[in-house]
């Protein structure tokens, strides 16, 4: 392991039982856990910028659109984008997050999503 840089951080009561039972099941020391967790959302973030270029790129964004030279991606690729973006969310989020999220899609009008 490289060069490490101790931090101290404030977390959320539920974050913390939650990161602990975690630790506990998996036999892992709670910082191992942290770092872990820290390392797979830097991880999903490059993921979604990549996945952000792509879209843009193919005309699916609005800002994207008239941009010479850009090959349109099939539907079925964007809907596996969507998809992969919208399990990669659920699996980060906590179940109270996904029920928030789902509320602001039923207040909007929308249906929600639900993973067979």
């Amino acid at each position: 392991m490289s060069k490490s840089y101790p931090i101290q951080v404030r977390l959320p009561s539920e974050l913390f039982v939650e990161l602990k039972e975690v630790a506990s099941s998996t036999n892992q020391t709670l910082p191992a856990v942290i770092r872990e967790r820290l390392a797979l959302a830097s991880f999903f973030h490059q993921t979604v910028l990549s996945l952000r270029a792509d879209l843009a790129l193919s005309g699916a964004l609005p800002s994207a659109r008239g941009l010479a030279g850009h090959q349109p991606l099939h539907p079925a690729v964007l809907e596996g984008m969507l998809a992969e973006i919208l399990m990669t969310l659920r699996y980060l989020a906590s179940p109270q997050k996904i029920r928030e999220a789902q509320a602001s899609v039923e207040y909007g009008g929308l249906p929600v999503w639900k993973p067979r």
